[in-house]
């Protein structure tokens, strides 16, 4: 009896000191799995804002989409979050698309596509080369609220266009 004692102790033991082992294997797991989540993300917006866009219509260009973002939309296509921050994206830049604003939100884009390349764009790349066209954002509401609502979509791609913008909006007296 006494001896079965001994083996269960040693026994619970072993498991309580492998499952802290488990628990940080666990973690380390589901924190790779969120950086590659997050990395594809990255990636297939990056891909996407770096071809240009139509102006009125804010959709990039299929044919720059098609030619140079095959694999990084294929591996979203596998990805809900991936998926739901673009389709998120969509509906926001939707609402102002074939609109004089559209021509604001477009050129603030293309400012940040051309002199701050890369994902997520840096904050001084684009508060030294998008000043003026931030500027004009952020005098248009809609130009604005489109910027915002983007950007909660997908944090990393907008965050330095909207503190430019919310820099450079004019106070009201």
């Amino acid at each position: 009896m006494m001896r079965m004692l001994q083996v269960f102790s040693l026994l619970v033991v072993a498991a309580q000191a492998q499952a802290p082992t488990q628990t940080m294997l666990r973690q380390a797991v589901l924190r790779k799995a969120n950086e590659l989540l997050n990395s594809t993300v990255d990636d297939t917006l990056g891909c996407v804002s770096s071809c240009p866009m139509d102006s009125s219509t804010l959709s990039p260009s299929p044919l720059c989409v098609l030619g140079n973002c095959t694999s990084t939309l294929a591996k979203c296509l596998f990805s809900s979050t991936c998926r739901s921050g673009v389709m998120c994206e969509l509906r926001c830049t939707d609402k102002i698309a074939k609109t004089v604003d559209a021509l604001h939100f477009s050129s603030l884009m293309e400012c940040m596509r051309v002199h701050c390349p890369g994902f997520p764009p840096s904050k001084t790349c684009a508060a030294f080369h998008c000043t003026k066209e931030a500027a004009e954002c952020a005098i248009h509401t809609k130009c604005r609220e489109t910027l915002e609502c983007a950007n909660g979509c997908v944090p990393s791609k907008y965050s330095a266009a909207l503190n430019l913008v919310q820099e450079n909006v004019p106070v009201e007296v």
